[in-house]
């Protein structure tokens, strides 16, 4: 900075920001009506890695909202002035934001299945059920 230089700091958030596992995690200007995978999508979309079922917000008061918070059976859609039925309604993905909410999108986490030891671990257990059935039935 500076002599002269001035910082304006607005009272309300202007920006929605994005974070995690998207092509380019950044603070995108807030427009009225663009839902989360409007969002996702001005930031170049999921990366490979992105865990999608779980993409959470963070709203500008501190609100957690996930894919799980928002779930009823019936909704009051305000855009169509009806009741809207069922869980498909709550996808978070169509959630509508407000200045300074936050979209998370965490990593998908991958766990490797160890199969020669599960498929051991089977043919052991087969193995001594049988040899226990066969010792039974001889004495």
């Amino acid at each position: 900075m500076e002599d002269g230089d001035m910082i304006y700091v607005p009272r309300k958030p202007s920006a929605v920001l994005v974070f995690g596992e998207v092509q380019n995690p950044s603070a995108i200007l807030y427009k009225p009506g663009l839902k989360v995978k409007d969002y996702i999508a001005l930031s170049g979309g999921f990366t490979r890695d992105a865990d999608v079922d779980n993409v959470f917000i963070i709203k500008a008061n501190g609100i957690a909202i996930s894919q799980e918070s928002g779930k009823s059976l019936i909704e009051w859609d305000s855009e169509r002035k009806r009741f809207i039925w069922g869980w498909a309604y709550n996808d978070i993905l169509n959630y509508k934001l407000e200045p300074g909410d936050a979209i998370i999108v965490p990593t998908k986490i991958k766990i490797p299945t160890m199969w020669r030891p599960l498929i051991r671990d089977v043919i052991q257990i087969i193995y001594q059920s049988a040899l226990t059935v066969y010792t039974i039935t001889k004495l």
